[in-house]
């Protein structure tokens, strides 16, 4: 299995720094897939010239976001954030007089100064693949997808129609998405077929789904369930994503899912609720210890189809609110919702989590009407 060579910027790479950011390295070292080269941050003018010279010696690019912290072994202090190193990386990386290579930009640091900067300034999020915690507990899933990031982007350099990168008929999708790169003009940069692919589509729930609402729309407790995995393995699979950057993110085509289901027990799965989805399952297939997922406490439908973000269990969207994101879902994407219950306790509040404006009149009004209920 080939090594990947990671550039990672950060202000403590140096000599007083480095025994800090060491246990990171050396987890996103330990599967042997990948050598991080640490490399010291420092005035914009100096490091942005030094990372030209040598970006193509490199397979991806991981970012401290705060650059500025603390002065390299010359006594240098940057004077930058992240995304302003980035952005001029981007710029000369297309500048194809350059002749520079297009990798994979990752940003990393601690959870509050993303939740401070970072998570405020929209404008920079489309400049980085990838974003991870310092001292996140699963650095080895970060490794994962650091690497899927690089053969995706090997890929795309390779090959520019888009049912091959996706490894399904793109004429099946909605005409929207990834539309901009059907012109017969020039090809467009890798990172922006990368920026598009996953956000428009492994990141977010749409015509393809993630592993814990394909669960959802099964309606099946995957933790309860000894033959989830036998289930997915022998009469799913075919629905499994497999094209650019699958080897980080597991994903199904929702399409295939539904055939798949009405080919198994004559019923479509978007008519009938979970207690009758997982009895047909059972009843058909050889998976026999499927347990049914409960309802979250306080709901009272089985026709799941989301996972609440409160409680991180299987929903129902008419029993929830939409929950507000920095970026509005495009029409071929899913909305997150929070249900009732947990939004009327305000769970996960206060990590973030809000109610989209278009539903906090009803929001309002549940509360007002409980209370209400409260005094009579």
């Amino acid at each position: 299995m080939a090594k990947y060579n990671i550039l990672y910027i950060d202000d403590d790479a140096s000599k007083h720094g480095l025994e800090q950011i060491q246990p990171m390295i050396d987890t996103l070292e330990e599967s042997d897939e990948l050598k991080i080269h640490p490399f010291q941050s420092g005035p914009f003018d100096k490091i942005s010239e030094s990372l030209i010279k040598i970006i193509n010696d490199f397979d991806a690019i991981i970012f401290d976001y705060q650059l500025d912290d603390r002065a390299n072994d010359e006594g240098e202090r940057g004077n930058m954030k992240a995304p302003v190193l980035a952005q001029h990386l981007r710029t000369e990386i297309t500048n194809t007089e350059r002749s520079l290579k297009d990798i994979p930009f990752i940003l990393c640091s601690t959870n509050e100064k993303l939740q401070k900067s970072f998570t405020s300034d929209s404008t920079s999020h489309d400049l980085f693949d990838l974003k991870f915690k310092k001292d996140s507990s699963n650095l080895l899933l970060v490794t994962k997808r650091i690497r899927a990031l690089v053969e995706g982007y090997n890929s795309i350099e390779r090959e520019n129609d888009l049912s091959n990168l996706l490894q399904n008929n793109y004429d099946s999708l909605d005409n929207r998405i990834l539309s901009k790169f059907l012109s017969d003009k020039k090809k467009l940069p890798a990172h922006e077929y990368a920026n598009s692919i996953l956000k428009d589509l492994v990141y977010i729930n749409g015509p393809l789904i993630g592993h814990k609402t394909l669960a959802a729309r099964l309606g099946i407790d995957i933790e309860n369930s000894p033959h989830w995995p036998a289930l997915l393995e022998n009469y799913f699979m075919p629905s499994k994503y497999s094209g650019v950057f699958s080897g980080g993110w597991d994903k199904w085509w929702m399409d295939s899912v539904n055939d798949i289901f009405l080919e198994l027990t004559g019923s479509s799965l978007s008519s009938i609720d979970a207690r009758e989805r997982v009895s047909l399952l059972t009843e058909k297939t050889e998976c026999k210890e499927l347990k049914l997922s409960d309802l979250i406490e306080g709901c009272r439908s089985y026709r799941y189809w989301t996972i609440c973000k409160s409680y991180d269990k299987p929903l129902d969207p008419r029993e929830a609110f939409r929950a507000y994101t920095k970026k509005e879902p495009k029409p071929w994407q899913d909305h997150i919702y929070i249900s009732k219950p947990g939004a009327l306790d305000r769970v996960g509040f206060e990590d973030g989590l809000e109610i989209h404006p278009n539903d906090y009149d009803r929001y309002r009004l549940t509360i007002e009407n409980l209370k209400n209920e409260g005094t009579k």
